[in-house]
Order: structure tokens, then C-alpha cells, then sequence
């Protein structure tokens, strides 16, 4: 898992050409003049969802992670916590393949998601979105840049 601010999306360019994709993409654009839903950034492999929900207590919520796709989520208005945990130390439920969704049982540490602070979530980080950081549930705004997990060609040992 990885967070930072915003301004620092560049330092992870380097991992991930679709994790640069995405990264820029939320860099550069004023996502305030987004509709929520879908939006492709590179076709079904790199792509935007913008969504607004309440936030709820962390008891009413389940733990989730993916196999086919690492996650970017970017709080646009409002704030939440988000609960992580590597996926080790969690029960694995259901996988909803159709939504590439691993249902999770257990517990993680929490921390707070404020706009201009992203998240990257790998397939090995267990996370708990939506979580209400006061004592009130409150409305936010979210972007979700979903990265499909791209396979490199096997290198072949040269010897060097």
C-alpha cells in the first residue's frame, strides 16, 4: 500500500505505465466536472469511477481486495477512514470474479482519508473503505482509478 499527497504522484510513475496513466489522468484533470460513474482512461485496463456515498461505522462494513486490478482512490469531498491490512492475516471469503471482489473477515489498522491524499492498494493490501471518521456519517466524493495488473514477458537470463 502506498499514500501520499497528490503533488507527489510523479515518484510513482516509474512502478506501473498504468498506474502512470491513471496517476496523471487524476494529476491533470478537474474531476469536479465529472459525472460519477465510469469514465476509460485506457480502455477496460486502466479506468475512472467516480462515486458518492455515506460513509458508515466500521462495524456495518466489510474488508475487500482484488485479483485483477490495483485500485488508486483519491477522496474528493469529505472524509473517511480506511482500514488496511495485508491480506495475510485476514479470512478469505468469497471472490466475486464478475467484480473481481474478495470478500474479507478480520481486522487492520485504520487511517484518514482527506482530499489531495491518495492510497494505492495492491492485490496483497486488504482495505475497508467507506468508514465514517467522526460520529456521523457524512456524504463524500470519491475517485476510483482501477489498474489492471499487467504481465510483463518472461526475461530470459543473458548471462551478463
Amino acid at each position: 500500500m502506498i499514500v501520499d499527497m497528490l503533488e507527489h504522484a510523479d515518484f510513482y510513475y516509474a512502478l506501473d505505465v498504468g498506474l502512470k496513466a491513471g496517476l496523471e489522468f487524476i494529476k491533470r484533470s478537474d474531476l469536479s466536472n465529472f459525472p460519477d460513474g465510469k469514465h476509460p482512461i485506457i480502455d477496460e485496463s486502466v479506468y475512472l469511477t467516480l462515486q458518492r456515498y455515506q460513509t458508515r461505522p466500521a462495524s456495518t462494513n466489510s474488508w475487500e481486495a482484488h485479483r485483477r486490478f490495483i485500485d488508486i482512490q483519491l477522496l474528493l469531498e469529505g472524509e473517511e477512514m480506511v482500514g488496511f491490512a495485508p491480506l495475510e492475516r485476514l479470512t478469505v471469503g468469497v471472490y466475486d470474479h464478475d467484480r473481481d471482489l474478495q470478500s474479507l473477515i478480520g481486522t487492520g489498522e485504520f487511517l484518514r482519508l482527506i482530499p489531495g491524499i491518495f492510497m494505492i492498494l495492491f492485490p496483497h493490501d486488504a482495505h475497508q473503505p467507506c468508514i465514517t471518521a467522526g460520529t456521523t456519517p457524512i456524504t463524500v466524493r470519491k475517485a476510483v482509478v482501477k489498474v489492471a495488473l499487467m504481465r510483463l514477458p518472461r526475461m530470459v537470463w543473458s548471462g551478463f
